[in-house]
């Protein structure tokens, strides 16, 4: 599953040994591409 599908199709980059920043951006990136599937979803 992609999560990035519903917001133009963007993958997610692995934050693996990154810095905090790069977790915290994931993260949140992760966020808004969940909350997008839930409003598909609902």
């Amino acid at each position: 599953m992609l999560m990035g599908h519903w917001s133009d199709q963007r993958d997610l980059p692995d934050p693996h040994r990154q810095s905090i920043d790069m977790y915290q951006a994931v993260f949140a990136q992760l966020k808004e591409d969940l909350a997008l599937w839930i409003g598909k979803l609902d």
